[in-house]
């Protein structure tokens, strides 16, 4: 190989090339031959011998082409290599830690998502028990007013045997007098002991009804001054393609069969994060990065 003895990183490559005897020779060969093939119309069969003759004559000054090119770059390849080698044992030593760390941290969100959860159960079990034995109190505090209620109107029974004369207002004014007489009588209830309505009408108690209850979780923006922070990417699963297949109708299969999976992409952006799939037989979640 007879190549220039300038280096290459000193030049540009014309210059480099033009510099070299075999490139010149080669360039030179090539020209000919081109110049000499456009002569030639292939009109009769000496003119095909004389054209395969130059077609085989291309593919070998080609096969020199790329041999010399070949032989030019290889030393640069092969030292591309030796370089690359060289950066991907620090690579490698970075990446391992950038991996142990990235863990570390997906590791504490999550404890810090699975506590926040757990004091969100600890205090919505709290406010249960709470409005529970609220519900409770209140069932037997109804009771004994209606055990005090019954012992009212029993005595303005015996009130009105006593004395019938007395009229309704009269019966009420004894009645007030009477040691330990509640003063929040509702007209309901004075209507039940006056005996102008036979039943007294009490309202269940509501059941206990506790609202979620949310607690924030510890985020790793919050927790850094870096700008480190983590992203959400909304993702899908199939985890039945049977049940999936059956439940769409003949105008869905179609759209939602398609290669690219194109319509359960979109289906799926149009829910939150930690929704739950609108497909049957594929799971909605979301992955988390740091970035």
């Amino acid at each position: 190989m007879n190549l220039t003895k300038i280096n290459l990183f000193e030049t540009d490559v014309t210059t480099y090339f033009n510099s070299d005897e075999e490139y010149l020779q080669l360039k030179e060969n090539i020209n000919a031959a081109v110049n000499e093939s456009k002569e030639i119309d292939v009109m009769t069969s000496n003119d095909v011998n004389t054209a395969s003759h130059y077609l085989k004559n291309f593919k070998s000054l080609g096969k020199k082409i790329e041999d010399l090119r070949k032989r030019v770059k290889q030393p640069f390849a092969d030292k591309g290599k030796e370089i690359d080698e060289f950066f991907k044992t620090l690579a490698n030593n970075l990446s391992l830690e950038l991996e142990r760390l990235d863990s570390e941290l997906r590791a504490f969100q999550i404890r810090e998502r699975k506590k926040a959860q757990e004091e969100a159960e600890r205090i919505r079990r709290e406010e249960e028990e709470k409005a529970i034995q609220r519900g409770i109190e209140e069932e037997e505090r109804r009771k004994k007013r209606g055990e005090v209620i019954e012992r009212i109107r029993e005595s303005a029974n015996e009130i009105k045997l006593a004395d019938k004369s007395l009229n309704d207002d009269n019966i009420k004014k004894v009645l007030n007098k009477m040691n330990g007489f509640p003063q929040d009588l509702t007209e309901d209830e004075w209507e039940y002991i006056l005996g102008t309505k036979e039943e007294l009408e009490i309202p269940d108690v509501e059941p206990a009804i506790v609202a979620e209850v949310q607690i924030e979780e510890r985020k790793i923006s919050a927790l850094n001054t870096s700008g480190l922070h983590t992203r959400r990417s909304k993702k899908w699963r199939m985890i039945d393609f049977v049940s999936f297949v059956k439940s769409l109708s003949d105008s869905e299969i179609g759209l939602y069969l398609e290669p690219n999976d194109k319509a359960i992409n979109t289906e799926r952006q149009k829910f939150d994060f930690k929704a739950n799939s609108s497909l049957k037989g594929i799971e909605f979640y979301f992955d988390e990065s740091l970035v």
